[in-house]
């Protein structure tokens, strides 16, 4: 069970403290090579993979990309949090430790195992999870491939941004990027064009493979908010979900 019980942390249903928990998260996350961001107070998430984990010294090693230019800010700040997805739930942790260490082949980012991690289910932030039926489509040019034309399905949706569904066999968008000019089409009568950022990656298996693409709003007017509160209002109406608010350590 989560020894969470601080009243002055609002997020403290969602902490755990247990260290074979947290083992074990840290474990999935090195086995599915999941898509990490490394946050700091400024500038775009930092991409990283989780390369290894050290038990007998209690540290962990990321995989970075050593030429990105926000890596030595990052190193620099006094505050770093990892964010990665598991399946339908979003981990958090913070870095405690950070040193950049040079290996024969590569350079990657060593740090302490956290003490805490933050297991935050999707239904946490009160998204719509569109159903399989569902026509909500994003229309956008690739950025890396400008002639190639995407529409990628919406497979979740909410005030602060929106899950796409990218097939296997599209070139990836490296994490972090923004892409503008997004057509998002919600029905036939309902859309808007916006900014979005790319925040993780996901691997979906199945008969199809694809990546889910968790992204947020970049500047969303007024206007297109409200249109897209209301269209959610009426989805939660027609495809009620009962929410998932387990606690971390359950």
């Amino acid at each position: 069970m989560s020894t969470a019980d601080d009243p002055l942390d609002a997020r403290a249903a969602f902490r755990c403290d247990d260290p074979q928990q947290i083992r074990d998260w840290l474990g999935a996350l090195h086995r599915e090579a999941a898509a990490l961001a490394l946050c700091g107070p400024q500038g775009a998430p930092l991409p990283a993979t989780l390369w290894a984990l050290d038990d007998e010294r209690g540290r962990l090693h990321l995989d970075v990309e050593v030429t990105d230019p926000g890596l030595d800010a990052l190193i620099d700040a006094d505050e770093v949090t990892v964010v990665g997805h598991l399946q339908a739930v979003r981990l958090q942790f913070d870095l405690r430790g950070l040193l950049l260490v040079h290996r024969p082949r590569a350079v990657s980012l060593q740090a302490a195992v956290p003490r805490s991690v933050y297991r935050f289910p999707r239904r946490a932030w009160r998204r719509l999870e569109a159903p399989a039926g569902a026509t909500a489509m994003a229309r956008l040019r690739h950025p890396g491939w400008p002639e190639m034309q995407l529409a990628l399905r919406i497979v979740d949706i909410g005030l602060g941004g929106c899950a796409l569904l990218l097939p296997d066999d599209v070139p990836p968008l490296p994490l972090g990027i923004r892409v503008h000019g997004v057509r998002i089409a919600l029905d036939e009568m309902t859309g808007f064009d916006a900014a979005l950022q790319l925040q993780h990656v996901t691997a979906v298996g199945g008969e199809a493979p694809a990546r889910r693409l968790g992204c947020a709003w970049v500047d969303l007017g007024d206007d297109d908010r409200r249109r897209l509160q209301h269209w959610i209002e009426r989805g939660q109406r027609r495809w009620p979900r009962p929410p998932d608010l387990r606690p971390a350590c359950s």
